[in-house]
């Protein structure tokens, strides 16, 4: 019996706190987005049998709603705030938190890594003796923003990127549009973008140039050829004659 309980412990499976909710889409700053988590195993190992969760965000003008449930569906608790008490006692199985705001300004641009312009959406935490603590690692949600301006020199950047990589031109101007991108200079980086990609347009253009030049060459050599060729022949014709 003892192996057998041993056995039982080894093989099975330790539950803990799941999390079911996606960050919102991207979206202009100032824009609303809202979205909505359900929680379950919410007292499994190693939270307690009563615990605080908290929710965090920097989204602005939040609104908050946060609502227990047990196993037949019945709401146990309710919280029109970011904050709500969860006991086991009170048999709660599921624990739903939605939020809606709008989207913060505050944006570090960078171009080439865009998750370094989002903000957070939803954290979780959990109040101790020693301050509030995530619920867990994946306990927090990050979605990206934009400003018209960046987008649309976003856009620029990327469009002009593909017709650089095409034609392997532009480069230099290419670096600079999304350095001034990165410095908030929206107006100048799609100026930039629209250089690299007329230079790299002007490029491939030359290339296509020198390419018919070539062939006309070779035509031209081919046809000449075989225009002596067939006047040899016709000077030996008459020579027969």
């Amino acid at each position: 019996m003892v192996l057998l309980a041993i056995a039982l412990l080894a093989t099975g499976t330790v539950a803990a706190i799941q999390f079911d909710g996606a960050a919102p889409e991207s979206a202009e700053v100032g824009e609303e987005v809202n979205m909505s988590i359900e929680i379950t195993e919410p007292f499994a190992d190693p939270l307690p049998s009563q615990w605080t969760l908290e929710g965090d965000t920097e989204l602005n003008s939040a609104d908050w709603t946060i609502v227990a449930e047990d196993n037949t569906g019945d709401i146990v608790s309710r919280s029109d705030t970011n904050e709500l008490q969860l006991n086991a006692d009170d048999s709660i199985v599921t624990v739903t938190v939605e939020i809606r705001g709008e989207v913060p300004d505050g944006i570090s641009y960078n171009y080439e890594n865009p998750d370094e312009e989002n903000y957070t959406a939803v954290e979780l935490l959990r109040q101790t003796d020693s301050g509030a603590e995530r619920v867990a690692d994946e306990a927090i949600w990050e979605a990206h923003r934009y400003t018209a301006e960046s987008q649309e020199a976003r856009t620029a950047i990327d469009e002009a990127a593909q017709s650089v990589e095409e034609a392997n031109s532009g480069e230099d101007e290419l670096d600079s549009a999304i350095s001034a991108y990165n410095n908030a200079n929206f107006e100048l980086a799609i100026d930039l973008a629209d250089e690299a990609e007329s230079t790299a347009e002007g490029s491939e253009q030359t290339t296509q140039f020198l390419l018919l030049g070539g062939a006309v060459v070779v035509l031209t050599a081919v046809v000449g050829g075989g225009f002596y060729v067939y006047r040899q022949r016709q000077r030996d014709t008459n020579k027969l004659r």
